[in-house]
């Protein structure tokens, strides 16, 4: 028994050094482990803190939507500039040579002999796989023919006028096209990593889409050169988009200084002013006279009649004699138009003249509006000799150049008009969003619209619109001087405008040239330029 618990205790001895060495290698194997995971963890996050600090990224350009005119194509962001990242490799010098050349390609070979990757701008795109190369759209504004309406930028990248700052929501971004790729401790490149772009726009047709149209645009951009001061607006018969709007003089967008002290003041949007409007606002009152059963009304004008104690003149002095409501419109004669309106009465002439938006400010598109202007209000038509300035749209009448094209697309379109409109449509990530133009506003009736076509069209046959007839396009159309009551010396400086439409027969569109003072060509002749150039390339 004594021999046999003796071995027994030499079995757990043995049993008990085992088990503690067992458990000390496990002890050491874990530790072992968890040691080599951790390294592992360490070495991966200073890789990929060490990768995060070597990516090296650069602002190339703002990203900034684009203004696109009625078709689709770019206004703004019209020309492409090609970018270029090489890293300095063997065969990128090569593609240096072959596609860069002057201070560009000096430059980007400085660059890479540093064993950095070089940011350059080819003619094209570089065809080779170690070379990243985007373009990227900007604007180019020599030439440009829309700066009033588009309107330029800040220096902060928002827009300051036009459609630039009325859709600055949609148009503006606070991204910039970049380029990006990694660099070592020291700055230079890593050898086989390809440089790459981010946020590169080739495909993205976000904007906004106007109702111009650039061959019309073009074509009265050229014919604003003509005016000293002044607008010209081309409107689509049918629905009252704007096809063409000109102010002149006109700016360049990226030499703003060059303008702040012109006297001419050609940063202002004249065809969104009011201005005094004179005798193209008389087919408001005889369009009033016909829906009130006045249109057989003659009067003999001889030269002048006594209206409140005081002699109101025509601008015929011997007078036009017997005169029809065609051959007053024709002849644009003064002492009709004063009898013809008293015989209304101020409070017709007055609410027929709001059928046409006188005297209310209204939105071309969002954030942007026309002048209101002024029509005189009934109190202050009391007495004959304020009628009898009302009539010819004299006295405190002002209208805008776009203002007044209510009344002529209203006379254009049997008798209703929309509210023009630069508007088509805007585009927000792909969805395009088209622009409401509203309802159509009946302001006369069909009849009056006829008769006052015919009388429009005998202004330009023998009255006094001859400057604007054409043997290539029928034109109807109705002319002013209207007085402002301001003085250069001792001479009163007046307003020239001619409002009509095209052709005549089947009108396709409304037209307003409007200059501010003396001009050495008629605003009748620049409107017929304008309509041949319109009828022979459409």
């Amino acid at each position: 028994m004594e021999k046999r618990a003796k071995k027994d205790k030499n079995f757990f001895e043995i049993l008990s050094v085992r088990i503690i060495v067992c458990y000390g290698l496990f002890a050491c194997l874990f530790f072992l482990t968890a040691l080599r995971i951790y390294e592992i963890s360490t070495t991966e996050n200073l890789s990929a803190a060490q990768n995060s600090q070597s990516l090296k990224t650069q602002n190339i350009m703002r990203i900034r939507w684009t203004v696109y005119n009625t078709n689709m194509l770019p206004i703004t962001n019209n020309k492409r500039d090609y970018f270029a990242l090489i890293p300095p490799s063997p065969d990128a010098v090569i593609s240096v040579s072959d596609y860069l050349s002057g201070s560009e390609k000096e430059s980007a070979i400085k660059t890479l002999k540093e064993k950095k990757v070089a940011l350059c701008k080819p003619d094209m795109i570089i065809k080779n796989e170690n070379i990243a190369t985007t373009y990227i759209y900007k604007t180019d504004y020599k030439n440009f023919i829309f700066p009033h309406i588009v309107g330029y930028l800040g220096e902060n990248g928002h827009g300051v006028s036009g459609i630039e700052a009325a859709y600055d929501d949609i148009l503006y971004t606070d991204k910039y096209v970049k380029g990006v790729y990694r660099i070592s401790g020291n700055g230079q490149s890593l050898l086989g990593e390809k440089p790459y772009f981010e946020n590169d726009i080739r495909a993205v047709k976000d904007g906004v889409v106007l109702t111009l149209d650039t061959n019309i645009q073009k074509a009265v951009f050229e014919a604003g050169n003509k005016l000293k001061k002044g607008a010209i607006i081309i409107a689509d018969a049918k629905n009252g988009k704007i096809r063409a709007l000109v102010s002149t003089p006109s700016y360049d967008p990226q030499n703003l200084s060059a303008s702040l002290n012109d006297k001419n003041s050609p940063l202002i949007n004249r065809a969104l002013l009011s201005f005094a409007v004179g005798s193209v606002f008389k087919p408001t009152i005889a369009a009033a006279a016909i829906d009130n059963n006045l249109s057989g009304f003659s009067y003999t004008c001889k030269g002048r009649c006594l209206l409140s104690h005081r002699y109101f003149y025509c601008h015929k002095h011997d007078g036009h004699g017997t005169v029809d409501l065609n051959g007053a419109l024709a002849f644009s004669c003064n002492t009709y138009f004063y009898n013809l309106a008293i015989n209304l009465g101020s409070e017709k002439i007055r609410k027929y003249s709001s059928n046409f938006n006188f005297g209310n400010s209204f939105n071309i598109c969002k954030n942007l509006s026309v002048s209101g202007g002024n029509l005189t209000k009934t109190d202050n038509l009391t007495a004959d000799a304020q009628i009898a300035n009302f009539a010819i749209g004299q006295g405190d009448i002002t209208v805008s150049p776009v203002g007044i094209l209510p009344l002529y697309l209203s006379i254009a379109g049997d008798g209703g008009y929309h509210i023009p409109s630069i508007v088509e449509a805007t585009i927000k990530n792909g969805i395009k969003t088209p622009y409401n133009i509203g309802e159509k506003t009946y302001a006369m009736s069909k009849v009056a619209a006829d008769k006052l076509k015919t009388g429009l069209r005998g202004t330009v046959v023998k009255g006094t619109g001859t400057d604007a007839a054409s043997e290539k396009v029928q034109i109807a159309g109705k002319t002013a001087t209207a007085q402002t009551g301001k003085y250069n010396r001792k001479t009163e400086i007046t307003n020239s405008w001619f409002c009509g439409f095209f052709p005549y027969d089947k009108p396709q569109y409304v037209g307003v040239v409007f200059s501010e003072g003396t001009n050495e060509i008629s605003c009748g002749q620049i409107f017929k330029e304008i309509a041949e150039k319109i009828v022979k390339n459409p």
